[in-house]
C-alpha cells in the first residue's frame, strides 16, 4: 500500500513548524471541479486520489489561507505559506501566480500546485467551494 506523507509548513514564534498529519475526512470544495473548458490532465486523477489529503492539510491551516503543493512522484503534500511559497517561485510565474492566488482567496477558493520534478512541471489548480462563503 502506498504510504502519503503529508507536511504542514508554518511559522509558529519564529520557529520553523512542521507537522505530519493523516487524512482528514471532509470539506467543502469539490475535486471534480478541474477547470471544464479543459480537458482532464495526468494529475487530475492524483489530485482525486489524494482529495481527503490535500483537503486535510488545508482545513488544518485554513485561516492562514495557505498554498497546497502535492509531489506526485514522492507522493508528498506540503501545506506553505502563500507567501513564502509564491516568492520561490521563478519570476515568470510568480506575478501570474500572485494573480490567481489572491483572486482564489477573495472567493474562498483553494489553490494547489503540483510539482512534477521527474518532467520538469508546475501547474496549479484552484479548487473553488461549493457552498461558497
Amino acid at each position: 500500500m502506498e504510504q502519503t506523507t503529508c507536511i504542514c509548513r508554518f511559522y509558529v514564534k519564529d520557529l520553523l513548524y512542521w507537522k505530519l498529519i493523516g487524512p482528514l475526512l471532509t470539506f467543502t470544495l469539490c475535486p471534480n471541479r478541474l477547470q471544464r473548458a479543459r480537458m482532464p490532465d495526468e494529475y487530475s486523477e492524483k489530485i482525486n486520489k489524494y482529495w481527503d489529503e490535500i483537503t486535510g492539510m488545508y482545513i488544518l491551516f485554513e485561516d492562514k489561507k495557505p498554498i497546497i503543493e502535492l509531489e506526485p512522484n514522492r507522493i508528498r503534500i506540503i501545506a506553505f505559506p502563500a507567501e513564502e511559497y509564491l516568492d520561490g517561485l521563478s519570476e515568470r510565474n510568480r506575478e501570474q501566480s500572485r494573480k490567481q492566488y489572491q483572486k482564489a482567496t477573495a472567493t474562498g477558493a483553494m489553490m494547489v500546485f503540483v510539482r512534477d520534478e521527474e518532467k520538469d512541471v508546475l501547474r496549479s489548480y484552484v479548487f473553488p467551494r461549493v457552498n461558497g462563503k
